[in-house]
């Protein structure tokens, strides 16, 4: 094989580490993505009574006490539907503060 068919073989097949390095760089880029559709702003730390500068001991004991508090079994059965989508709200407002926090400390 002459050395121009074999540099355009090699160049369609691609080298596996900048293959390797592109997929990091795309993914890295879709969290990214995720991260600014999800990631929490002040009105998620009021929500749930927090400052955004609280510390992580802070905010696990808060979120322990507001699903312990909102936990549909502790309700009556009139009150169960209202609590159950407090307890998902709280439940995925805690999943995003969490979410930004640790992608944030991965930086």
């Amino acid at each position: 094989m002459t050395d121009w068919r074999y540099a355009a073989a090699l160049s369609q097949i691609g080298t596996p580490k900048r293959e390797l390095a592109e997929a990091r760089e795309h993914i890295h880029d879709l969290e990214a993505d995720i991260l600014s559709i999800t990631s929490p702003d002040e009105d998620d730390y009021r929500a749930v009574g927090l400052s955004s500068d609280c510390s992580t001991v802070v905010l696990a004991a808060s979120r322990k006490a507001l699903l312990a508090y909102w936990h549909p079994d502790r309700w009556p059965s009139a009150q169960k539907s209202y609590a159950t989508e407090r307890f998902q709200a709280v439940q995925a407002t805690f999943d995003r503060i969490e979410r930004h926090r640790t992608y944030e400390r991965r930086k």
